[in-house]
């Protein structure tokens, strides 16, 4: 599990959900260690650079994808250790319809690059009333596992009896 991902610094109300949420699986005698990858940081150059192919040369996406391919082959390294990553969804809550927030998809972008499953549920409530979310992210091929973790978050933080605001 991590809370920071290095790039945004998650406000105190998330960091306290995603540790709640690390408590509770290590409830059930889950081995919980606080790390996080060290590529992290590449995520979003490599995702803007996606987002911009169009207006790149052959070299550059050739490029774009070697270095995708690079950040890929250094997560599986670091998740090869373990059965799920927990982190942040965002470092935020919620954002209230039409509301735009600083560094969008920051703790998402890292997983959408490598294709793993991931599941988003609730795992607290900012003093504003807005839901805080964690995510599970499972190895490659084992969603039965980020969903497994999912519902036992969500059932144990009672995150599925919370009305949508």
């Amino acid at each position: 599990m991590y809370t920071d991902d290095g790039e945004l610094l998650p406000t105190p109300d998330i960091i306290a959900s995603v540790r709640a949420a690390a408590r509770t699986l290590a409830d059930v005698g889950l081995s919980i260690d606080e790390a996080r990858p060290a590529c992290l940081s590449d995520a979003r150059p490599i995702t803007e650079r996606y987002w911009a192919r169009s207006r790149l040369s052959g070299a550059a996406i050739e490029q774009l994808f070697l270095d995708w391919d690079r950040f890929r082959s250094a997560m599986l390294a670091f998740v090869a250790k373990y059965d799920v990553i927990l982190c942040p969804a965002d470092a935020r809550p919620a954002p209230r319809h039409g509301e735009q927030t600083i560094g969008l998809f920051n703790y998402t972008l890292p997983f959408s690059l490598t294709g793993w499953p991931c599941v988003v549920v609730r795992a607290g409530t900012s003093p504003e009333g807005l839901p805080i979310g964690v995510q599970i992210v499972a190895r490659p091929w084992r969603e039965e596992v980020a969903l497994a973790v999912a519902q036992h978050l969500e059932t144990a933080l009672h995150g599925w009896q919370r009305p949508p605001l």
